[in-house]
């Protein structure tokens, strides 16, 4: 049998958590058809960065962890403002977990974290402004922009810890990537490539590529190829 990638795994996940949530008993009778829709995309964001809040603790990447559990329970916090119809005592429930899970991680950081957990919240916010651009209003140029930036930005929080961070953050790298891919076409109209082993970094006005994470042997030797040591800080 064929091994489920780890973001299809998440979608099952979600997709049955949303499925279970609909089946308990609930007061959403004053809700409208459009509210409901709404209140339940919002729902499903927030169960998502729960998700991969958890995927992050039980890699032990706390700060990252913390800021997925905090964009999570703004989320939560939100459809319960918004929507309070929105089956209230689920709702309640959730919301006080997931405090008691943030005060738990916040227990696990080092002073020198806090950096890192902020660059997240900022990356968690871009990645949704992009996704709503793409998805909701279509407007591909700006969702081009913003992904670029959301790209940029996890670039600098990979940078942190390489070896560690990156495979923690394995799918939402895939996540921009594919973004990227898409909405590269969209905009420029032709197919994006990326070099292999060269991390790009991106801005709205162009796209700069860093030697960052590439080593001197990974680079063809011969006559002629001779690298200054100054490319590998």
């Amino acid at each position: 049998m064929p091994k489920s990638s780890p973001i299809h795994v998440l979608w099952i996940s979600l997709a049955t958590a949303i499925a279970a949530f609909f089946l308990l008993p609930a007061a959403r009778a004053e809700l409208s058809s459009e509210q409901e829709q709404e209140a339940t995309h919002k729902w499903s964001r927030a169960f998502a960065w729960l998700q991969t809040g958890h995927t992050l603790a039980e890699k032990e990447q706390w700060p990252l962890a913390l800021a997925s559990y905090s964009a999570s329970l703004e989320m939560f916090r939100e459809v319960r403002v918004l929507w309070p119809e929105f089956n209230p005592e689920v709702m309640d429930y959730r919301i006080g977990k997931l405090q008691e899970t943030l005060g738990e991680t916040q227990m696990k950081l080092e002073a020198s974290d806090h950096d890192l957990t902020l660059q997240y919240l900022d990356l968690i916010e871009m990645l949704e402004e992009a996704e709503a651009l793409r998805f909701t209003n279509e407007d591909f140029p700006k969702a081009y922009d913003a992904i670029q930036e959301a790209k940029s930005l996890i670039d600098q929080i990979v940078a942190h810890n390489p070896e560690a961070i990156q495979g923690a953050l394995s799918n939402q790298l895939e996540r921009i990537d594919n973004h990227l891919d898409f909405l590269y076409e969209k905009v420029v109209g032709k197919t994006r490539y990326v070099r292999p082993g060269l991390m790009v970094r991106a801005s709205k006005t162009n796209m700069i590529g860093t030697t960052e994470f590439v080593k001197p042997g990974d680079l063809p030797q011969g006559q002629g190829s001779e690298i200054s040591s100054a490319l590998f800080p």
